[in-house]
């Protein structure tokens, strides 16, 4: 195959791709069966109308000619006189031998003679001596009717009413040819109306187009210009803008946690090749300097642990990879075994005040690792932010459709401007405080992902020096739902 034809080939293939094309297509075909219907529809109906108005003829002039001659009383040429006969209809008086004796047409010779068969028909078969039929043929379709009459002196009498239908039938083909030329013209004017149409239509779609082109991960700031008409193609600018602010917000969360990520790593990875430095150096030398380097190690190792299981947990849990088990959990065992640990945890370090205000009975839908993960996380917050010797207080109480469970703490408080940020991977109130304390500021966005995990919400209040309050409100778990669930699920 030639280049040429190649490309002619590939340009109707782009051409048949583009929407106006398939739109005007489209619009132009349904309008097309549209007239095509719609022509056969009056074709039809004139055809239908002119058949039964021939029938009309030639039943209506028999009526009258019989009128006519039941009152005259004799057969002459008068019966063709007056309104007896209608026009284009074609009267023949026939003798009781069936031979033509009267005729409304000038004729050089005289017309056939009726068939034995057709004298017979109407003198012994059909109802008052009538019959009618529709002769088809080739070149002409005629409707004819036959009537046997008596005179008062007991004369028998013949009549043929004819209607051809050759004027009504070179009139329906003059119409469907006319009709033919009017849809063909109007498939003509309707391509070109949709070809404006369509584009006209499809340009607010072609300005969309322009600002998407230049979109990249660099550049997210390209947003589609709002047409004047609120339509629906307003709508759709609208729904893809926010569709790129939401994917322009998501990509700066990204970037700002690959970065934090990288931070948070490079510190600790910094401190261990720093301390490896020394031991290289010194560490043989000197068992202070040995035992200072091997602590920080161990504990910057522990660091890079803790962050990489919560990288991990998030990056699963953004990716819905995580294996959760919600199944239905009472959930006063659990709280007591998490309040017994951070029990003897605490005697091991500073010691606070730990109160169990409540802890109710309740039955919800969770899943039970990441259920005591939760509670670990606020408590062990409280635990390193607030002071030695404050209260530390755990209440989980149950109303009649409600799980509620609170933290609070006399602890250093969260400020106004900070609240709103605080579930925010990788934000710290105090970043220097936050490393002493050993968190890698990760938690609360973990403890937020649980949360919505279980279909559950959380309050937050609090006040700088003295102390903040988390309250998780769980939905409690039906009987009819924890008979649904199976605990193997």
């Amino acid at each position: 195959m030639s280049p040429a034809i190649k490309g002619w080939l590939r340009k109707l293939q782009k051409f048949n791709q583009s929407l106006s094309v398939k739109l005007t297509f489209m619009y132009g075909g349904m309008m097309f069966l549209i007239l095509i219907f719609t022509a056969f529809l009056a074709i039809g109906s004139v055809h239908y109308l002119l058949m039964r108005q021939l029938q009309f003829d030639v039943r209506m002039s028999a009526r009258q000619t019989v009128f006519y001659l039941d009152h005259h009383g004799q057969v002459d040429a008068s019966i063709f006189q007056g309104q007896n006969v209608l026009t284009y209809v074609n009267l023949v008086v026939y003798n009781d031998k069936g031979r033509p004796i009267l005729d409304n047409i000038a004729r050089y010779e005289p017309g056939e003679p009726l068939t034995p068969g057709q004298l017979r028909q109407l003198n012994e078969t059909d109802p008052d001596g009538a019959h009618f039929e529709i002769i088809d043929t080739e070149n002409e379709l005629t409707y004819r009717y036959l009537k046997r009459w008596e005179s008062a002196d007991g004369k028998v009498y013949y009549l043929q009413f004819i209607r051809g239908a050759q004027r009504e039938r070179f009139f329906i083909e003059l119409l469907i040819r006319q009709i033919l030329v009017t849809v063909l013209a109007s498939l003509g004017v309707t391509i070109l109306a949709g070809v404006v149409l369509t584009n006209k239509v499809l340009a607010p779609l072609r300005a969309m187009k322009e600002p998407l082109k230049h979109i990249e991960v660099n550049e997210m700031g390209y947003r589609i210009p709002l047409p004047e008409s609120r339509d629906e193609q307003y709508e759709l600018a609208v729904t893809i803008n926010r569709t790129l602010d939401r994917i322009e917000h998501g990509v700066a969360q990204q970037r700002q946690f690959v970065s934090d990520a990288s931070h948070e790593l490079r510190t600790p990875i910094t401190v261990i090749n720093g301390y490896t430095d020394l031991l290289i150096r010194w560490g043989a030398q000197d068992p202070e300097t040995l035992s200072e380097s091997l602590a920080a190690i161990q504990a910057e190792t522990e660091y890079m642990r803790q962050l990489i299981e919560h990288l991990l947990f998030i990056a699963r849990a953004s990716a819905g990879e995580l294996n959760i088990r919600l199944r239905p959990l009472e959930t006063s065992e659990i709280v007591r075994e998490v309040w017994n640990g951070l029990q003897i945890a605490d005697r091991q370090g500073p010691h606070h005040e730990l109160y169990l205000a409540a802890n109710e009975s309740a039955l919800i839908e969770a899943d039970d690792a990441l259920f005591k993960q939760l509670l670990r996380i606020f408590l062990d917050n409280a635990v390193k932010y607030t002071p030695e010797g404050r209260r530390i207080m755990l209440s989980a109480t149950a109303t009649d459709a409600q799980y509620i469970v609170a933290i609070m703490d006399e602890g250093v408080g969260i400020s106004e401007k900070d609240l709103p940020n605080i579930f925010t991977r990788f934000y710290r109130v105090d970043s220097s405080r936050t490393k002493a304390t050993g968190g890698t500021g990760l938690g609360l966005a973990i403890a937020r992902d649980i949360i919505d995990m279980h279909h559950a919400s959380i309050e937050v209040t609090s006040e700088l020096g003295s102390g903040t309050t988390f309250t998780i409100t769980f939905p409690l778990l039906s009987e009819e739902g924890s008979a649904d669930i199976s605990p193997e699920e």
